[in-house]
């Protein structure tokens, strides 16, 4: 990485991989991450996705403060950026304050009005009695937003109607293909609540779409082991990771499990 700094200081892709590289030693060398993440912001502080690395580096260890001013300065480099007030939202609910996570997430959505990421956080972060009020007030902002379609199909998951929210991952799904966090919430579901042939349906659609984004999908599928995982596997690991409790709720079934692990099942049980 180094050496290709030399001749391509400002990109930011090779700053994320670099730092990433340190997060993932064993064991993880979190203050050298940190070090080079904060390097490649000073060469590139346009670049969203670098600070969200250097800020989940700091997450990592706990550095909420430091969490903080980074989130900030990034902010002020990136008028507008929903990405970095999401997770300013985040670093509060982690530090255990909710009261300043609602008080960010105010402040967010006057600066980004129609994020839907952020209107689909602002629901999930409503007392359960007011979510779908809230819900409804998300669909006013951004109706076609795959995330708020998400929040509201996971409203029908917990109340259990399981059709609605079925209908509703699906139209997920379908706005947004390339959303790695649509197609985990939609498997988690099937796997609590659907049959097998749903839930075969959903790996097979999630790895012909190949998606590349999502930021709870990104952080895991970027992860370095995971580099040439194939769809299936990175999918599989999303869900084991953010939905753990659907995950392991029941055994799965043959086909599913040989799906989820790259495999062909009708090969493997020849």
């Amino acid at each position: 990485c180094e050496e290709g700094l030399k001749e391509h200081p400002n990109y930011a892709k090779m700053w994320m991989i670099g730092g990433q590289i340190y997060m993932e030693k064993s064991p993880p060398e979190l203050h050298e991450a940190a070090k080079f993440f904060e390097r490649g912001i000073t060469k590139c502080p346009r670049s969203v996705p670098l600070w969200l690395c250097a800020v989940e580096c700091e997450i990592r260890q706990q550095k909420y403060t430091k969490a903080r001013s980074l989130l900030e300065k990034g902010r002020l480099r990136n008028p507008g950026a929903d990405l970095l007030w999401l997770k300013g939202v985040e670093v509060e609910m982690l530090d255990g304050s909710e009261r300043l996570a609602n008080h960010l997430m105010s402040k967010a959505l006057q600066e980004c009005p129609t994020s839907g990421m952020l209107w689909a956080k602002a629901v999930e972060l409503e007392p359960k009695q007011g979510q779908n009020a809230r819900s409804v007030d998300a669909l006013k902002k951004c109706e076609n937003d795959a995330h708020v379609i998400i929040g509201v199909a996971k409203l029908f998951w917990r109340d259990a109607k399981n059709a609605k929210a079925r209908k509703w991952y699906n139209r997920a799904v379908t706005l947004n293909p390339r959303l790695g966090d649509a197609w985990g919430a939609y498997l988690a579901f099937e796997l609590e609540k659907g049959t097998a042939h749903e839930q075969r349906e959903v790996i097979r659609k999630c790895v012909d779409a190949e998606p590349n984004q999502g930021m709870d999908w990104n952080r895991i599928a970027k992860r370095v082991p995971n580099w040439r995982a194939k769809w299936a596997v990175k999918l599989k690991r999303y869900v084991e990771e953010v939905y753990s409790t659907e995950f392991n709720a029941k055994p799965l079934n043959r086909e599913v499990e040989l799906l989820l692990q790259g495999e062909d099942p009708y090969a493997a049980m020849a």
